[in-house]
């Protein structure tokens, strides 16, 4: 193999391998509250462990297989602190718009409770909340406006319109009280915003722990060198050495992975 070919396929696996561990386009769209959202096929740890593998793969052809160990080490650990920032980033953008969601459903049953008839009620609502933005332009050339709700509440966050739209529905169809609808629906967004906040502070700990365990080795190490050892010699520069690095990075970020995936799940 050529230098040309080799450094062309370096550049090529790390080109690929970004774009696996940061995602597609419409999903960052997604993220800056453009575009419908689409159901994602692979996770993005998924897509983590595939740009691990092929930079393990290209590290093998490239500097041999005793050094790719270390590089796939490097791309492990690389891979799944972007994992962990990116998710932790998505987290952060889904509560601030499930904020805004609740938001807008009480000052939308306030304008409701003071007489304000819905179609008027949902345009002064929208001027100072984004998210009603897209349902009051629906409103405004006639069009479904519990359908528009429904359509905004498909991104991740504003899940709350969905109830939102099921309310206007209701009242459309069988006369009900927009306004004690809307404010029932206010307050159930309400509880539940409270109920996430409890919940995110109580994982807030195991998060820390996890990440903490993942840091330990490097402290070992540092404690090594210390007290006059030379682990980073052995582990960097043999092949049993740089077998124990790969092992146990990815045993770290396993661990990391699965903590992050069970708070996940007990957010939900």
């Amino acid at each position: 193999m050529t230098i040309t070919a080799t450094s062309s396929l370096a550049v090529l696996s790390a080109v690929v391998s970004v774009a696996l561990m940061v995602g597609r386009a419409p999903e960052r769209r997604l993220a800056e509250g453009r575009g419908t959202p689409r159901p994602r096929r692979r996770s993005r740890a998924w897509m983590i462990g595939q740009g691990v593998a092929l930079v393990g793969l290209t590290g093998a052809v490239v500097v041999g297989l005793s050094a790719s160990l270390l590089v796939v080490a490097a791309a492990a650990a690389l891979g799944v602190t972007a994992h962990v920032i990116l998710t932790r980033r998505d987290a952060r953008i889904a509560a601030n718009r499930s904020h805004d969601v609740a938001r807008a459903c009480r000052v939308l049953a306030a304008q409701l409770r003071i007489g304000q008839v819905p179609s008027v009620a949902l345009r002064s609502a929208a001027l100072d909340c984004p998210p009603l933005e897209r349902p009051a332009a629906t409103q405004a050339i006639g069009g479904d406006v519990a359908g528009a709700l429904r359509e905004v509440g498909r991104a991740p966050g504003y899940d709350g319109l969905r109830d939102l739209a099921m309310a206007w529905t209701l009242a459309e169809r069988s006369g009900a009280p927009i306004a004690y609808l809307a404010t029932r629906v206010s307050g159930s967004l309400r509880t539940l915003e409270a109920n996430r906040a409890a919940v995110s502070a109580e994982l807030a700990a195991p998060r820390a722990s996890g990440r903490l365990l993942a840091a330990l080795p490097a402290l070992g190490l540092a404690m090594g060198t210390v007290t006059g050892g030379d682990p980073l010699r052995f582990l960097l520069t043999s092949l049993p050495g740089r077998a124990c690095v790969l092992g146990g990075v990815l045993l770290a970020s396993a661990g990391v992975l699965w903590t992050e995936h069970l708070a996940d799940r007990a957010a939900r």
